[in-house]
């Protein structure tokens, strides 16, 4: 019987950080604050360690959630801060 996929996850300003110990089906849903969907990126990664950038400078200035999935199994769930760059 072979071992379920994990994958450990990080968030920094414009990506995530993967470390998967096997093909898994990433996706990430952004929510504002108030719990309105803003959008969903969906990537396949394969075993290893992965950064998959996402172009967050889109986002209004503001707070949102980021939920990070495998599949259908939630893994994480990050508060990530909006601002305006100078």
């Amino acid at each position: 019987m072979s071992s379920p996929v994990t994958a450990t996850v990080g968030l920094n300003d414009h990506s995530l950080q993967v470390i998967a110990n096997a093909t898994m089906q990433l996706i990430v849903k952004v929510l504002d604050v108030q719990g309105h969907f803003i959008t969903t990126v969906k990537r396949t990664l394969d075993e290893g360690i992965h950064e998959s950038c996402f172009n967050l400078d889109e986002l209004a200035e503001g707070s949102y959630v980021v939920n990070a999935f495998n599949g259908d199994r939630f893994m994480h769930s990050f508060h990530y801060v909006r601002t305006t760059t100078c």
